[in-house]
């Protein structure tokens, strides 16, 4: 049985609860470059996240609690979390500093244990990936880290600002 054929699971405790936005939970993702030339690692964090939401409302107590996940429901389309977005103005600066410092003591850990491969090593000897990381907030504001992806889809054109 190849590698191609193992599943992943990951079990982690539910946030609850969560913040919302009109009603709905969202899931929030940053683009990470992770640069590494000479040993030396150094991380480029985007400064406008990604914001999903899901498309229904949240139900506290509700059949869906335990165990929803917006990959497993449908979402609305991403849109930008900037200094232009009503979203979550006050926490904006709050969650971009808990994206940066969570970010920074997973890829340390992650060059430590696993460094970059080869094949993305540049012209000048630099080795680079891009990785997406998404969070959740809970009802006080706090980033908590879902996921690290390492084959992260990026958009070819840029998301609207708002959403519709």
């Amino acid at each position: 049985m190849g590698e191609k054929s193992w599943k992943y699971y990951v079990v982690q405790k539910e946030i609850h609860p969560p913040m919302l936005v009109r009603g709905k939970k969202f899931v929030l993702r940053a683009h990470v470059l992770a640069w590494v030339r000479g040993g030396t690692l150094r991380l480029f964090l985007h400064s406008e996240p990604l914001v999903s939401e899901h498309e229904k409302l949240f139900e506290a107590g509700g059949a869906s609690m335990a165990a929803l996940v917006l990959q497993g429901g449908t979402r609305t389309p991403a849109y930008l979390l900037n200094d232009d977005s009503e979203l979550l103005p006050a926490l904006r600066l709050s969650i971009l500093e808990q994206m940066g410092t969570t970010a920074a003591a997973v890829f340390r850990e992650l060059h430590s244990q696993h460094p970059l491969a080869p094949h993305q090593q540049s012209s000048d000897g630099a080795l680079y990936q891009l990785y997406g990381l998404d969070f959740m907030l809970d009802s006080t504001g706090k980033a908590l880290l879902l996921e690290v992806d390492s084959r992260t889809s990026t958009p070819t054109s840029t998301p609207d600002p708002q959403p519709p």
